[in-house]
């Protein structure tokens, strides 16, 4: 009867160490063996240089210079342009599209940073140039499309796309402003830019910092051309503020990658 009793002791002690020892043994490989599921993703650093003709000269601020097409002699004193609503497209055409992706561009604020962009491939970039019907009617917001930067029209006429300022003595009264917008259509200029990376492709990793490099032909604005004599002040909806609009987003073009 003792012996019965040890035996059952035994049996009883080494069950509990069998309970208490599971969880701990299924705790330590769920731990080691649990996958990762959180999404990869990675950065990618736009840099725009804004270049004058197609031969690409170098585009230059508060120095004149002359447009090849028209003649004219042109000194700016102000650049500044909106991009948005930027989309990656891999090879196999699926894409990601990047939330709340608006950007003031400027001479000298000339880079977009995209971030958590899903790990790929990457082939293809859309944009638009100027700012989604939506985002016109969203009321007072705030960061670029703060009303504050000096790109905002009013409530019923929304922000201005591309606004540019200067001097020439082509010019009536020496000077020239362009305030280029309208999202209504027939009066609509925002522009649609598809940018394929000529053959390319950039490489979204999390431990890479890819740059694409575009260039911006400011000339191309008064392809045409639109010469100053003509027209040197547009600051409404227009079908003029509508093509010239659509030079200005010809004139965007891929440059190359920094992987």
């Amino acid at each position: 009867m003792k012996n019965t009793i040890i035996w059952l002791s035994r049996a009883t002690l080494w069950a509990a160490l069998t309970i208490i020892a599971l969880p701990l043994l299924f705790s330590s490989c769920t731990e080691e063996e649990k996958p990762n599921n959180s999404p990869k993703v990675g950065n990618l650093t736009i840099e725009i240089d804004h270049v004058w003709g197609m031969d690409q000269k170098p585009f230059l601020m508060n120095t004149p210079i002359v447009h090849p097409m028209s003649g004219d002699t042109m000194t700016f004193s102000l650049i500044k342009y909106y991009l948005s609503n930027f989309e990656l497209i891999k090879a196999d055409g699926s894409s990601y599209k990047v939330p709340n992706s608006y950007f003031l561009v400027s001479e000298t604020d000339n880079k977009i940073e995209l971030k958590n962009i899903p790990m790929g491939e990457y082939t293809a970039v859309n944009f638009l140039v100027g700012v989604d019907s939506a985002a016109n009617n969203s009321g007072l917001q705030q960061g670029a499309l703060n009303p504050s930067n000096g790109m905002f029209w009013s409530w019923s006429t929304g922000y201005i796309f591309i606004r540019v300022e200067g001097t020439s003595p082509q010019a009536k009264n020496n000077t020239f402003l362009f305030h280029l917008g309208g999202y209504i259509p027939p009066y609509s200029a925002i522009q649609k830019k598809n940018m394929i990376l000529g053959g390319n492709s950039v490489s979204i990793k999390p431990d890479a910092a890819p740059v694409l490099h575009i260039k911006t032909n400011v000339a191309r604005l008064w392809h045409g051309p639109v010469k100053l004599a003509d027209v040197s002040v547009v600051h409404s909806i227009s079908d003029l503020s509508v093509s010239m609009s659509a030079n200005f987003r010809d004139g965007i073009l891929f440059d190359h990658i920094h992987q």
